[in-house]
């Protein structure tokens, strides 16, 4: 685990940044048609709690918006419907405590209890990246449905070793900017 990912366990902010990112507030009518949107639920790609109907209007998060975008953006590229099972699986995975470095048991506590309710511990991190600390951040997934998030100094390092080959990168900044432009 790199060290963004730490400060972003540990900061104060993070539970209230939480919140804020999954706060279902958006009636979005246009990312995707409504047929595409019940088929994704139907297939539990998108989660039926997450896009709650009034007056036949969805409300989204910030969070659920950021993942429909990507969702958009992988079919585009033609990533089959069953790696996407993956994706969403990674996107919601909060890293074991062996990928964490020894640290005291105290530290483990706090860090369960600060993301404890998040069900898209990537994708917040990597919104909390581009949001609060301003810097670039990358999805890179495969079709297999592997897939991590980068910031802008790793994937570089990762193109130079030729580690991304036949890998699909989308960057999130860019992503987050269509809906909160000047980010």
């Amino acid at each position: 685990m790199n060290a963004d990912k730490l400060n972003y366990l540990y900061a104060k902010e993070t539970k209230r940044f939480s919140d804020w990112v999954n706060r279902k507030y958006l009636e979005i009518s246009d990312i995707q048609s409504p047929r595409v949107l019940n088929h994704w639920e139907k297939n539990n790609i998108i989660p039926i709690s997450g896009s709650y109907k009034k007056h036949t209007r969805r409300i989204y998060s910030l969070i659920d918006l950021l993942w429909l975008l990507i969702l958009k953006e992988l079919r585009e590229f033609g990533v089959p419907l069953q790696s996407l099972y993956g994706i969403k699986h990674w996107i919601s995975t909060f890293p074991a405590n062996k990928e964490l470095p020894d640290l005291p048991k105290e530290y483990y506590k706090v860090i369960n209890e600060r993301v404890s309710n998040s069900t898209n511990y990537n994708l917040e991190f990597a919104f909390y990246h581009c949001f609060v600390e301003r810097k670039l951040a990358y999805l890179v997934t495969n079709s297999l449905g592997e897939g991590r998030v980068l910031s802008h100094t790793d994937l570089m390092l990762e193109v130079n070793n030729m580690v991304v080959a036949n890998m699909v990168i989308i960057n999130i900044h860019a992503m987050c900017n269509s809906f909160i432009p000047n980010l």
